[in-house]
């Protein structure tokens, strides 16, 4: 709920309320949201490659020169991810090794410095321990592929509710292809910090939708609606859990 007053604050607001209610560290609750992310990235990544492996068999759109730069976006993504997963494994797998090259990097800086630093980096690793239960991590891959196939799914219904005549013109496959294509698009459009995503993700949706061939005015209000369905419960949902936890948010100046 957060995340859709102000940009980005459900990521810090999250864990720290975790660590108050399950009284671990801070550190090792944001560990746990940067799982998350990595989680939710690698999926987004995957449906892409997916997509674009199966795109000569399903259409090939008009706006190439879009096509292309997703591919070159992905990539991109693909490898900074790739280096991402990588730093996680090794600092879950080989702790002491990466505890001895955050000293090494910090000796430059003051000791103070450099104990806390890794002090925080050794919770963070403790967050990042469920990396080594396998179960653990497909439950959580299941659930996190399940939810953006559900959003995807959700999207076709959106778009057969307007009864588009876009969507008629696509075979099945063609349909599938296109919701999950703007599933991606939808969800990196939410990277631009903007309240709920207002205007970002209408903005990306509408112009995905018009690249298939939809009509700009139904293309809009598609989104508008779907952004709607999406926003509101989990801000009632979150409304609900804030007033039964009672909690309270202070700004202060100090």
């Amino acid at each position: 709920m957060m995340n859709n007053l102000i940009p980005r604050s459900g990521d810090i607001v999250r864990p720290l309320l975790m660590g108050q209610q399950k009284k671990i560290s801070k550190s090792t609750c944001f560990a746990t949201i940067f799982i998350e992310r990595v989680f939710d990235f690698m999926f987004l990544l995957l449906i892409l490659c997916v997509l674009f492996l199966t795109i000569k068999s399903g259409f090939k759109s008009p706006e190439t020169s879009m096509i292309d730069y997703i591919k070159e976006s992905g990539i991109l993504l693909l490898i900074i991810l790739t280096a991402i997963i990588g730093f996680l494994f090794f600092l879950v797998f080989q702790r002491d090794k990466s505890l001895k090259i955050i000293r090494f990097l910090c000796k430059p800086f003051p000791a103070k410095f450099s104990m806390r630093l890794e002090e925080i980096i050794n919770r963070f690793g403790a967050g990042l321990e469920v990396i080594k239960d396998f179960k653990k991590v497909v439950i959580i891959s299941a659930i996190s592929l399940l939810i953006l196939e559900l959003f995807a799914f959700q999207t076709l219904i959106t778009i057969y509710a307007f009864r588009s005549n876009m969507i008629n013109t696509l075979s099945i496959f063609q349909q599938v292809w296109m919701c999950n294509f703007v599933l991606i698009i939808g969800a990196l459009s939410l990277i631009i910090p903007s309240p709920a995503g207002l205007g970002s993700f209408h903005l990306a949706f509408a112009k995905t939708l018009e690249m298939f061939g939809e009509i700009p005015f139904i293309a809009k209000s598609i989104a508008i609606v779907l952004h709607s369905v999406s926003l509101f419960p989990v801000m009632i949902v979150g409304l609900y859990f804030l007033y039964r936890e009672k909690y309270v948010i202070r700004i202060s100046r100090k």
